[in-house]
C-alpha cells in the first residue's frame, strides 16, 4: 500500500522485495487445487479435493514427493499457511507425521484459525464477541476513536480491553437474558468507550457486536465503512442504510496489485507459458470438514503431534487490525490445547500494527523479516 496505508491507483509496478527471507530459507509455494495455476488432472473431479481429509491428502502427497525428488528429508522443513492455511498447516504437521513419518521443525501460522467456535459467532456461542474485541480497540485506536485516556497508549489500551473480555464481558454473556439491568448497563458502557461505537449500536446488538455492524458503524457518520481484513482501510458502499458493508475495501485495495503482480511475474520474468487465469482468490466451495454437530477445529492435531515431536516450534504472526482472525482467537485455541508445559515454551507470538494481510504495511514487513529469520535459525 501506499505509504499512508491507501490504496496505489493503476497501472502497478512490480518491484524486488529486499524483505524476502531468501538469504534464511529456500522458499517452495504450493497451490491446491482450483487455487492458483493449480487445475485438476484430466478425469478428475475437482470436488474431491475440495474437504479437509482429501485437502491434506493431496497437499501432504505433494510435499512427500517435492522432498523426494529434491533429495530434502535431512533438510530442515517448515510449513507456513496463511489464513485457512493455518488450519491446513496444522492438519498437515500431523499428517506427514502419521503417514510418512516427517518430522518437521516448525510451523508459522499466519493471521489464522485452529478452531471455527473462536470465529463463528451464533446462538449458543458467543465465544467469538469477546476474542473480537482487542482487534475493534486497535481499529478504534487507527481511527481516533476512543477516548483520550485510551488514545494515547495503544499498548495500555488493549491490556484494557483483553482484561474486561477474559472478565466482565464474558460473564456478563454466559448470564445471557439473566443480566441484571444495572450490570449491563456498565458492560455496554465499558464496550462503547473500548470500541467506539454508540451506546445504542451495542444495545440494538445485544451486546454481541459481529464484524459487519463495527465495520458499518464504527465510522458511520463519516459514510466510511472499515475493511475486514484490515480495518484500517476504508471504503464508501454508496448504501449509508444497510445494515452491512456492501464489500470488503481491504481485500479490493490488495486484489488489483497482487492480481497484475503475479500474472506479470510468472509470465514476463518466469516464462509460465499458458493461458489459464490465475485464481487469486478461488471460491472453494462447499468445502468438507468433516465435522457434524460441532465446528472444525486442528487444535487437536496439532497438540498431538508437539506432544509427539517436542522441538517443534509455532510462530505466530498476527494483524491487530485483523476482522476476519483475530490474532486472540489463535491465542485462545493453543493455549486451551492439552499440551505439557515443556512444549507450551516452544510457542511464540508477533503482532503487528496492520491486519491479515500484515506485509501490505512496510513496517509490518520489515517486523515480519525479522521475526521469521530469527525464527528459522537452528
Amino acid at each position: 500500500m501506499n505509504p499512508d496505508g491507501s490504496q496505489p491507483a493503476p497501472p502497478f509496478s512490480l518491484v524486488d522485495n529486499e524483505y524476502s527471507i531468501l538469504n534464511a530459507s529456500d522458499l517452495v509455494f504450493i497451490d491446491p487445487v482450483a487455487t492458483g495455476f493449480s487445475r485438476v488432472a484430466k478425469d478428475e473431479k475437482t470436488d474431491e479435493f475440495f474437504g479437509d481429509e482429501a485437502d491434506l491428502d493431496c497437499v501432504g502427497e505433494f510435499i512427500r514427493l517435492w522432498t523426494t525428488r529434491h533429495e530434502r528429508w535431512l533438510s530442515p522443513k517448515f510449513l507456513c499457511g496463511e489464513s485457512y492455511g493455518v488450519f491446513r498447516a496444522a492438519g498437515l504437521a500431523d499428517h506427514l507425521r502419521d503417514h510418512y513419518a516427517m518430522y518437521l521443525n516448525g510451523l508459522v501460522l499466519v493471521s489464522g484459525v485452529l478452531d471455527f467456535a473462536t470465529i463463528s459467532g451464533d446462538t449458543g456461542n458467543d465465544l467469538p464477541y469477546p476474542l473480537i474485541l482487542p482487534a475493534y480497540t486497535a481499529a478504534a485506536f487507527y481511527h481516533q476513536k476512543l477516548p483520550a485516556d485510551l488514545q494515547s497508549d495503544l499498548t495500555g489500551a488493549l491490556a484494557e480491553a483483553r482484561t474486561f473480555a477474559k472478565g466482565e464481558f464474558t460473564t456478563a454473556l454466559q448470564q445471557g437474558a439473566a443480566l441484571p439491568a444495572d450490570e449491563r448497563a456498565k458492560v455496554v458502557a465499558e464496550l462503547a468507550r473500548l470500541t467506539g461505537l454508540k451506546p445504542q449500536v451495542i444495545e440494538d446488538n445485544n451486546l454481541r457486536v459481529d464484524e459487519g455492524v463495527f465495520r458499518k458503524q464504527l465510522l458511520h457518520d463519516e459514510g466510511l465503512i472499515l475493511g475486514a481484513y484490515d480495518a484500517r482501510l476504508t471504503g464508501r458502499d454508496g448504501d449509508p442504510a444497510s445494515a452491512y458493508p456492501g464489500f470488503d475495501p481491504a481485500s479490493t485495495a490488495v486484489m488489483g496489485p497482487f492480481s497484475a503482480a503475479m500474472n506479470s511475474y510468472v509470465r514476463s520474468e518466469l516464462k509460465f507459458e499458458d493461458d489459464l487465469p490465475y485464481e487469486l482468490l478461488a471460491s472453494v466451495q462447499p468445502w468438507n470438514y468433516g465435522a457434524r454437530n460441532n465446528y472444525a477445529n486442528a487444535s487437536g492435531k496439532l497438540a498431538d503431534v508437539m506432544n509427539q515431536n517436542p522441538y517443534l516450534k509455532i510462530l505466530v504472526l498476527g494483524g491487530r487490525c485483523d476482522l476476519v482472525c483475530p490474532i486472540d482467537t489463535i491465542k485462545h485455541s493453543l493455549s486451551h490445547m492439552p499440551l505439557a508445559e515443556a512444549q507450551r515454551e516452544n510457542i511464540s507470538y508477533a503482532e503487528f500494527d496492520a491486519g491479515h494481510m500484515m506485509y501490505i504495511n512496510l513496517p509490518d514487513l520489515q517486523k515480519m523479516q525479522q521475526e521469521l529469520e530469527k525464527f528459522l535459525q537452528p
